[in-house]
């Protein structure tokens, strides 16, 4: 556990030196991005350098490389999200700014949004934690200069079957979940429960 929380500080720290330096907004109070985060998105460090003219991404997960098979299930369960009605927050329909700033705001103040059902789209990121054997799912998104990042964890519905229904890491991936809050080790953190998700495959990995 305390090998958990130590990541978690180390990788909301990088977190927030990100949204700092590209935002150029006001800072988020260190007690409001302590006790509200998502347990994926503080995994998901990134850190681009540029070396004649070639941009290189090193992140905290392992991607398949040009020389890895790639196992895809071709009976997975799909769901049909056409039918999901009464969303109450449609990210997919905002620009990339926009949506951003939405996310942000639900992380920032997520008493406004619990119980609301929340439709979202972005990269599919995951996150295993092998001392409490517990996986964690997220959909991250980045804002339109692609600088910052930022994500939501959805628990999906039992329909779902783990690994055969699930994405890859950095799949795209759509999401619809009720919007909540609940607590973990002292820390709180933010969730869209009873989700369904829609996926396709990322252009790296078809």
């Amino acid at each position: 556990m305390k090998r958990r929380k130590w990541m978690r500080r180390i990788c909301l720290l990088a977190a927030c030196l990100m949204l700092s330096g590209c935002s150029g907004r006001e800072e988020v109070p260190a007690q409001k991005q302590k006790e509200t985060q998502s347990p994926v998105a503080e995994t998901q460090t990134q850190k681009e350098e540029t070396t004649e003219g070639t941009t290189e991404s090193t992140t905290m997960f392992e991607f398949p490389t040009e020389d890895e098979e790639v196992v895809r299930n071709p009976d997975r369960y799909v769901a049909d999200l056409s039918k999901e009605s009464g969303i109450d927050i449609d990210l997919t329909v905002l620009n990339a700014t926009m949506t951003y700033a939405q996310v942000n705001d639900m992380m920032v103040t997520p008493e406004n949004y619990i119980g609301k059902k929340v439709k979202m789209a972005g990269q599919y990121v995951e996150f295993f934690d092998d001392e409490t054997g517990k996986r964690y799912y997220s959909c991250l998104i980045k804002d339109a200069l692609a600088c910052c990042s930022q994500g939501i964890e959805f628990v999906p519905t039992e329909a779902f079957t783990y690994p055969d229904d699930y994405p890859l890491e950095e799949d795209n991936v759509t999401v619809i979940g009720i919007f909540d809050i609940y607590l973990e080790d002292g820390y709180r953190y933010v969730t869209l429960k009873d989700a369904v998700f829609d996926f396709t495959y990322a252009e790296k990995q078809v």
